[in-house]
């Protein structure tokens, strides 16, 4: 904060910040992040776990049923951001192993 207090007296500025919004992240559900990994592993590619703090929907839904999440990697790691790009064929790797995912989920509780 005192970096852009910094910034705006420099520029002539003045510079307020209010925080109006706080949520907890949400810790994935471990059974459909292994459904997940086994998924990933179909399509040929090693599974990894990236630490995120990703809210997105399971903040909204967590408290109603389990939470996972499958990441598709952006090009120059630019998400969020009008810039974002994916390759058809990271968007055709995740589908299959979203597939695979919830497949290997169905199976489970067949």
């Amino acid at each position: 904060m005192n970096e852009a207090h910094r910034i705006a007296a420099r520029r002539g500025l003045t510079f307020h910040c209010e925080q109006t919004h706080a949520a907890d992240a949400m810790a994935c559900d471990e059974g459909l992040m292994q459904a997940v990994d086994a998924g990933i592993a179909v399509t040929g590619q090693v599974p990894f776990r990236l630490p995120s703090g990703a809210g997105h929907d399971a903040m909204a839904i967590s408290h109603l049923c389990p939470v996972g999440m499958l990441f598709v990697r952006c090009e120059r790691g630019i998400s969020h951001h009008p810039l974002e790009a994916v390759s058809e064929d990271d968007v055709a790797k995740a589908l299959a192993a979203l597939i695979a995912s919830i497949e290997a989920v169905a199976a489970r509780h067949v």
